[in-house]
């Protein structure tokens, strides 16, 4: 709990920081950033890889591309959660109406991994809003659990990432 508290005004949602302080607590702080960044890419690969729609050959390349094999892993960012999450989401949208709780879980998730994790959540999030729009869809308990549980992921995110009064890093305040 105190966690959440310390990260003030870091503008980041704090999932990152928290998977940091769990590896931490396991291993060396030095090693625990980088091995929690390599096994966030090699979850968020084995997603990509398991439930892409793409062929043999698309998948390998973009297995060895920049993005997967750079970015999101040696440079040890939060993006890498952020992909994790989108892949699970895009993953779970199949069964979004048999099982909308773990697609809520999945973009929850997302929105607490960055800043852009969050927009992605909001885009998840209205696009289904949409869906069940168009398609008037009967309100049922399930599909509104999910959105509901996807939306409490984006207030955390947003609560967690905007800054308080008291910083004088950007004037989202008014200053």
């Amino acid at each position: 709990g105190d966690l959440v508290g310390r990260l003030g005004n870091e503008g980041h949602p704090a999932l990152w920081y928290v998977l940091l302080h769990l590896t931490a607590s396991m291993v060396p702080p030095p090693a625990a950033l980088k091995i929690a960044s390599v096994v966030v890419a090699l979850a968020a690969l084995f997603v990509f890889l398991r439930y892409g729609p793409f062929s043999p050959l698309e998948k390998t390349l973009w297995a060895f591309g920049l993005f997967p094999l750079y970015e999101y892993s040696v440079q040890c960012r939060n993006y890498g959660l952020g992909m994790l999450f989108c892949f699970l989401a895009c993953a779970f949208c199949r069964d979004r109406r048999r099982k909308p709780i773990r697609l809520g879980v999945a973009v929850l998730l997302l929105a607490n991994t960055s800043v852009y994790g969050t927009i992605l959540a909001c885009a998840f999030v209205a696009g289904l809003l949409v869906e069940h729009v168009v398609e008037r869809t009967p309100p049922g308990p399930r599909p509104w659990a999910g959105l509901a549980i996807a939306a409490s992921g984006i207030r955390a995110g947003v609560w967690v990432a905007v800054p308080d009064g008291s910083t004088r890093v950007t004037p989202v305040h008014g200053a």
